[in-house]
């Protein structure tokens, strides 16, 4: 029995180094499949590179027979080699083939002139050194792969069966793996056609003037390279201009597989129009640049340079409105910012927009708070005569807080014209400040009556005295006494 292998001299030393070092363990000879066609190469992977979903494809692979270890295939002996579909891996969509091999003497007999050459060893001796000379296959097997339709990477597992003909003596020994060879191909599907990229005519669709000279600028990609790609002219010239109207341009590109692409621009051709003057905008000289919130609303006014009529409106957050004629509200402190504009026509090319920018200062409350009426002293200040309300710009009530000076629960003193203070903190400072007010008020005084607390004598006579006492007068003060008529 004999053995199978790749012909490489460091696979043989090693093999003969385990040899020694494996006393009484058999090997036998390897078969070694070629898929490049080099009966000493590289049999593991083959890469078929990438092609088109259903390419059918044809690769040969080759077989050597080299003498190993000490069991054999028997002089004269051959092998065969044979496609085992059963064990073989097919991706889905996708079909393998592989027709038979043979090594060494032609199926159906011994040849001693085409068999393993008699100086190969017999079983149980092993290869001499140099070993002797690799055999050949007769013929090589011819694999047919068709590639599956759906893009993707694909790998077939290709399984031969290698079995030593005609029978010898113990055949099941003679090639190592009990005689399976393995060949892998892989692939990649490509179905997609050349990326194309078109920047000039760009998209969306632009236009041209008649006559305008516009180059064409595009480009093709692709993994499997490129085969065609062309347009109505080479990237670089001229695209057609010559005509006015809408107009296609379209490039079509093709790939070294097969696959194919299209994409189109579109773009209109016009006649050249007249070329447009500029034209600026300024604000007259009296437009205001401050104001105060509540102030009466009032017009703005610009002018263009083209003579056309300026239209005008408020910027985002100002602190006003603009009416398209140029009326300003004012709506609360801060900016008012006052955009005109004006948009040109067939002769003139819209104008840049120009600001007035009016800075808005808060506005002061009217206090509503008239002179409260007379009071008598003794009467303490309250609601009734500390009752100011602060308006708006609009008239309505404001929030705020009131201080008054005096406070309320004050008595005051007797006399005319007394001053009442207010002092208002409004609560929306943003627009408003505080403010006072002052107002008089008339205190009179008081009335007050006298009580006799002593019993007067009825029946006085000349001579006799008598002391009067007696309690009253709201001021407080002391009761005085006086007499008049036949006493004293």
């Amino acid at each position: 029995m004999r053995t199978i292998l790749r012909s490489k001299a460091t696979l043989l030393v090693l093999s003969l180094g385990m040899l020694l070092a494996m006393a009484g363990v058999a090997f036998a000879d390897i078969v070694v499949p070629d898929g490049d066609l080099v009966s000493s190469g590289n049999q593991g992977t083959v890469d078929l590179g990438t092609v088109k979903g259903g390419t059918q494809l044809s690769k040969q692979v080759s077989f050597t027979l080299e003498c190993q270890s000490n069991n054999h295939v028997d002089d004269a002996q051959g092998v065969d080699i044979v496609y085992d579909s059963a064990n073989s891996t097919i991706p889905t969509g996708a079909t393998l083939g592989a027709t038979s091999a043979h090594i060494g003497v032609t199926s159906g007999g011994p040849s001693a002139d085409k068999g393993v050459p008699s100086s190969w060893p017999d079983d149980g001796t092993n290869c001499s050194n140099p070993e002797p000379t690799p055999v050949a296959d007769t013929g090589n097997s011819t694999v047919t792969i068709t590639a599956p339709s759906a893009e993707g990477t694909y790998n077939f597992t290709l399984k031969y069966n290698a079995t030593p003909t005609p029978a010898g003596d113990a055949d099941d020994k003679a090639l190592q793996g009990n005689g399976v060879v393995t060949v892998t191909y892989t692939l990649k599907v490509d179905n997609a056609g050349p990326a194309i990229t078109i920047n000039t005519p760009p998209t969306p669709s632009a236009t041209y003037n008649k006559g305008q000279v516009v180059n064409a600028s595009y480009s093709c990609v692709d993994g499997a390279g490129v085969a065609t790609c062309s347009g109505p002219v080479a990237s670089g010239n001229a695209i057609d201009t010559s005509t006015t109207g809408n107009k296609t341009f379209t490039v079509n590109a093709s790939d070294t597989l097969g696959n194919t692409s299209t994409l189109s621009r579109t773009y209109t051709v016009v006649d050249p129009t007249p070329v447009k003057q500029n034209q600026t905008i300024s604000f007259d000289s009296g437009t205001p640049t401050t104001k105060t919130f509540g102030d009466p609303n009032f017009n703005v006014s610009a002018k263009a340079t083209s003579g056309l009529q300026v239209s005008y409106a408020a910027k985002a957050g100002s602190s006003c409105t603009v009416s398209s004629a140029g009326l300003v509200s004012l709506t609360g402190a801060g900016t008012c910012t006052v955009v005109a504009s004006q948009g040109g026509n067939t002769s003139y090319n819209a104008a840049p927009n120009v600001e007035q920018i009016i800075s808005v200062g808060r506005a002061t409350p009217m206090i509503s708070w008239s002179n409260p009426a007379d009071i008598t002293y003794e009467t303490l200040l309250s609601s009734t005569q500390l009752n100011a309300q602060a308006k708006g710009v609009d008239g309505s009530n404001l929030a705020g807080g009131y201080t008054y000076t005096p406070a309320a629960g004050t008595k005051l003193n007797a006399g005319s014209n007394q001053n009442l203070r207010v002092d208002f903190a409004p609560t929306n400072t943003t627009d408003y400040v505080g403010t006072s007010k002052t107002v008089t008020i008339n205190v009179t005084e008081a009335s007050q009556a006298i009580t006799f607390t002593s019993t007067e004598p009825t029946d006085a006579v000349y001579g006799d005295t008598y002391t009067p006492t007696a309690t009253g007068g709201g001021s407080g003060n002391a009761v005085t006494f006086g007499a008049s008529g036949a006493c004293s």
